[in-house]
């Protein structure tokens, strides 16, 4: 992050939400990926919840009956068995949270050495968050098996057949089962993504439930046909039929979570990759002042870099819309529209319209060169500052009036890693006024040994 000085001398900060457009894209794509996986994460520990939980009640089916027989009450018994979970879940919890603020503040102290900055702390956000999303996963999974141990039958002792049930389990489930609803919803950081994945998660256990039951009954059908330990062993598959579809469906959700996260890492690296074209820029040049201009085209020419072109680049402040004065004060406080109107502009003039620019509303000056100072400007800047074709809009120059007339509104591919501007100017409309220059070429691998005189590294080179 940022500071940036304002006409009216106040500071704002711009976070990296506000960065330019390829990185906001870049850093969406990198949120949602990491949002994916917390959803991954979350669903894995729901899977791994209900197989432990299952697995404790069956294990404690038989002692619960022998406390009843001793006249345990059922709030005793779930006062035990929930209690226990709940101080696992609170120490599970701990665990995790003093485990992510470890690698945290590795990461933090690595960064802070790297990149001479200082980092700030997570704060007390992230460890309420931790707990919050550890009991609500305990809630939804390892409650209702837990649940059912208080009704446990004392003829269990004897006859082991005899399983508990449990209405208000149901209730429990549906409501952890919310809860978890929620809590995908808010890791996803949006309702489309995470009731996507809800819907996914349901449709694959049904799906999964359903092939298991297909495959008990077709090795019911085959067991008879076998001899020895195989025969028993499918014999106690088919039998307990309701526990072997649980962990049938349950593992297979695992496997199901672990590829979804492989499959939607590789294609978030592929179009990364796709996204960069093969002949991006590998060097930019800043700051070339006016005398420099030529120096620097011989330069690249001389390395293989076939017609450079240079792009003035002259800082401005918006004054003007339609013979109006315009000012930050005129937009919502806070807005992006003020932040856009209190800043400094970069204007640039061009007679080419390149490959990554697309004219979406009216004409471009290709071949011609206009009488008076026409404008091309990127159709989410206009969007933002309410601008549209027709209207003329004037900026401060250091002093110098500069006004033009919107003849065309662009779509930027920014990811194309060249020098793009949300305002660029007709031909010769910015000459005359003083500023900069700017390029973006692609230099062959083994360039020049050292630069140029005018390259100087904190400067112009980058």
């Amino acid at each position: 992050m940022s500071f940036a000085t304002t006409s009216s001398a106040r500071q704002r900060l711009e976070t990296a939400g506000e960065a330019r457009p390829e990185i906001r894209r870049a850093l969406d794509r990198a949120d949602r990926f990491l949002g994916l996986a917390a959803l991954v994460s979350v669903v894995l520990a729901a899977v791994a919840v209900a197989m432990a939980a299952r697995r404790h009640s069956a294990r404690h089916l038989q002692g619960s009956a022998v406390m009843r027989c001793l006249g345990a009450s059922q709030s005793t018994l779930v006062g035990i068995h929930a209690g226990e979970l709940l101080l696992l879940g609170l120490l599970g919890s701990a665990i995790g949270v003093a485990l992510a603020f470890g690698l945290q503040w590795l990461v933090a102290d690595w960064l802070t050495a790297a990149l001479k900055l200082s980092i700030p702390g997570a704060g007390w956000r992230p460890v309420l968050e931790g707990f919050g999303v550890g009991l609500t996963v305990l809630l939804a999974f390892g409650v209702p098996p837990v649940l059912a141990l208080r009704r446990v039958p004392a003829l269990r002792v004897l006859r082991r057949d005899l399983d508990p049930t449990e209405p208000s389990a149901w209730l429990v489930a549906l409501a952890g089962f919310t809860g978890l609803a929620l809590l995908l919803w808010w890791k996803a950081g949006s309702a489309t993504l995470g009731t996507a994945m809800l819907v996914g998660i349901v449709a694959t256990l049904a799906v999964l439930a359903g092939l298991a039951w297909i495959l008990i009954v077709i090795l019911r059908r085959v067991r008879s046909r076998l001899r020895g330990p195989w025969r028993y062993g499918l014999a106690n598959v088919s039998r307990r039929a309701g526990a072997s579809i649980a962990q049938v469906s349950a593992l297979g959700l695992g496997l199901m979570a672990l590829l979804l996260l492989t499959f939607v890492r590789t294609d978030l690296l592929d179009r990364w990759r796709n996204a960069m074209p093969a002949d991006a820029p590998n060097r930019f040049i800043v700051n070339v002042q006016p005398d420099q201009v030529e120096g620097v085209r011989g330069f690249l020419a001389a390395q293989g870099v076939s017609e450079p072109v240079l792009y003035p680049m002259i800082r401005a402040r918006l004054t003007e819309m339609n013979g109006k004065p315009v000012s930050g004060d005129d937009f919502e406080e806070g807005g992006r529209a003020r932040r856009m109107a209190e800043r400094e502009f970069n204007l640039s003039s061009t007679d080419v319209l390149r490959d990554d620019n697309q004219i979406v509303a009216g004409e471009f000056w290709t071949n011609r060169v206009p009488a008076t100072p026409e404008l091309s400007v990127e159709e989410e800047f206009a969007d933002t500052l309410g601008w549209k074709v027709g209207d003329e809009v004037a900026f401060d120059i250091a002093g110098t009036r500069y006004a033009g007339r919107i003849t065309s509104l662009r779509k930027v591919d920014w990811e194309s890693f060249r020098p793009n501007f949300f305002v660029v100017g007709s031909p010769g409309s910015l000459e005359g006024y003083s500023g900069s220059h700017i390029t973006a070429v692609k230099v062959p691998r083994g360039g020049p040994a050292s630069p140029p005189s005018w390259c100087r590294p904190t400067r112009t080179c980058r």
